[in-house]
């Protein structure tokens, strides 16, 4: 028998789960203990400081919006990527390094095709650094971080696998 324990993520590390009895408790001779279940660290902080700007919900999706400071490398977008996915596990996310624009690219996001809600293209090619989000891949759909408009060297492509 199998027992699993669900810990809220500032406890994991702190709590060991076994389906072990106390040792209080009696057994037959022929019931020997299981082996505990290794608990599941927590993804390690990356060295990168960002803000959680914003979330909300589109198309039974959370997006959330990051806000970085730049020039950051790809070592570290990924350290970061890969940060974010573990916290977030089935949350998008954009990621930025400017704020100016923000609610305005939140609102076409939101409202698109309502031409009252124009893209912010400028800023976006400026400012939009990198995307996480479930994209379609050989084998079926997968978390990638994608790089935005604004990545120095992989502007809209693949820059890693999150899974």
């Amino acid at each position: 028998m199998k027992t699993y324990c669900i810990v809220p993520l500032l406890l994991v590390g702190l709590v060991s789960c076994t389906s072990e009895r106390p040792a209080s408790s009696t057994r037959s001779p022929s019931t020997a203990p299981q082996k505990a279940t290794p608990a599941v660290s927590a993804p390690a902080r990356p060295s990168v400081q960002y803000t959680v700007v914003s979330a909300y919900n589109k198309g039974g999706r959370t997006w959330r919006t990051i806000l970085i400071k730049s020039p950051i490398s790809d070592a570290d977008l990924v350290a970061l990527a890969r940060y974010l996915h573990d916290l977030l596990r089935d949350e998008s996310i954009r990621i930025v390094d400017d704020a100016s624009q923000i609610k305005a690219y939140e609102d076409w996001d939101q409202n698109y095709p309502d031409a009252a809600y124009p893209f912010p293209e400028q800023w976006v090619r400026r400012h939009h650094i990198a995307t996480i989000n479930k994209m379609l891949a050989p084998g079926g759909a997968a978390w990638q971080l994608m790089g935005g408009s604004a990545h120095p060297t992989r502007p809209e492509s693949k820059i890693a696998d999150l899974e």
